[in-house]
């Protein structure tokens, strides 16, 4: 696979205070997921990274629950990725 050339789908959901339902974050970040499948050709082999954004930081209890969340995109079931807002994406490539 030529990473250069590679789709990376990254569905967003953003919180600027508090996370207070993780499954609801799910369920934004799935919906998103499920889009980006729909939008993306079937002979692609996409990437993708369903990333929360948060303002005021997660619960240690949440977090937990977060953790164990998965998205589902073309039958894989994938973690959560996490940032605050105003940070780089967690997939983004390093600027060198």
């Amino acid at each position: 696979m030529n990473v250069e050339s590679t789709l990376i789908t990254v569905p967003l959901e953003l919180k600027s205070g508090r996370v207070n339902s993780i499954p609801e974050v799910c369920k934004q970040l799935q919906r998103g997921a499920t889009y980006a499948e729909k939008l993306v050709s079937k002979d692609s082999q996409p990437i993708c990274r369903p990333t929360l954004f948060h303002g005021k930081g997660i619960h240690s209890a949440q977090l937990k629950k977060l953790n164990r969340a998965k998205v589902r995109f073309r039958g894989k079931e994938l973690t959560i990725d996490k940032a605050r807002c105003g940070s780089n994406l967690p997939c983004a490539p390093k600027k060198k």
